[in-house]
């Protein structure tokens, strides 16, 4: 749900910025590019690997296998660092 949240705030960026409907696109860092939106160097790797997890994350295949791959700690700072990008994020509808 990391990632539906952040691209559903990317899209608000989006509409917010250039006054239309944002593309049906998931990737994260493809739609931030389109707007011409520069994610923070320090956030950039986590924003592609969230992109990269999401399907098999949401969509598993083997759901107790894919559950094994993330632990309280994993989860933690996949929530942790979800919630710093959707911080910065904020900051952007605030500028034009």
């Amino acid at each position: 749900m990391c990632h539906l949240s952040i691209e559903k705030a990317l899209k608000a960026i989006y509409v917010f910025k250039l006054k239309k409907e944002p593309p049906k696109i998931h990737d994260l860092k493809t739609l931030a590019k389109i707007m011409n939106l520069e994610i923070p160097e320090e956030m950039e790797p986590f924003v592609g690997k969230l992109t990269a997890i999401s399907i098999p994350a949401r969509y598993p295949k083997d759901l107790k296998q894919t559950l094994k791959g993330y632990d309280r700690a994993r989860t933690r700072t996949i929530l942790m660092d979800s919630k710093k990008v959707l911080k910065w994020m904020k900051k952007q509808l605030t500028q034009k």
